[in-house]
């Protein structure tokens, strides 16, 4: 499972940010970051005031910033305006966009405190990806394969012709339902 390394609370400017970020489930990310580098994918929303010209502005920013920490960038997608299911911070539209990159484990947190000073973001996540581990909506969940439908034939009955009703009985049950009227 992926690990969650930021969230998007802004701090008030007295409380002093922590150079690396606790992981969820109460381990501390100094013991698996000072590993190397890994693969990061960070996603985020920028404040729908901005241009759509500088909300790529913003990304390239932070794609510099990803570098200066010795960063790679692997893929992006540049923020596009997109309407929001539901409102963040009192917006109903945001510029989203995600960048995957491969970066020091140590010099991610840099990167998370960085963009949680930054007014322009109105949320973001920061998640280390797993290796030789890609979630897709698409992908087959079932073990063993996609479950193949057959068609099953109905179990065959045998019918029964109904008997056929004499004209003169029919005659006397009608006139009997009359006569009752």
């Amino acid at each position: 499972m992926d690990e969650i390394l930021s969230t998007t609370e802004r701090p008030s400017p007295e409380v002093k940010l922590p150079d690396v970020f606790e992981i969820s489930g109460g381990r501390d990310s100094t013991s698996e970051s000072t590993s190397g580098t890994g693969a990061y994918e960070l996603a985020f929303h920028l404040r729908p005031e901005l241009e759509e010209a500088e909300g790529k502005a913003k990304a390239l920013v932070l794609e510099e910033s990803i570098s200066k920490i010795g960063g790679s960038i692997s893929a992006s997608r540049e923020p596009k305006k997109q309407h929001l299911s539901y409102p963040l911070n009192h917006q109903h539209y945001s510029l989203f966009g995600v960048i995957n990159f491969q970066a020091p484990a140590d010099k991610v947190g840099e990167l998370g405190a960085q963009l949680k000073l930054d007014p322009t973001f109105l949320r973001f996540l920061l998640i280390k990806q797993e290796e030789n581990k890609r979630v897709l909506r698409s992908a087959n969940l079932h073990p063993g394969g996609a479950r193949q439908r057959t068609k099953v034939a109905a179990p065959v009955t045998e019918v029964k012709p109904k008997e056929g009703v004499k004209p003169e009985v029919m005659e006397k049950q009608l006139e009997e339902v009359i006569g009752n009227i």
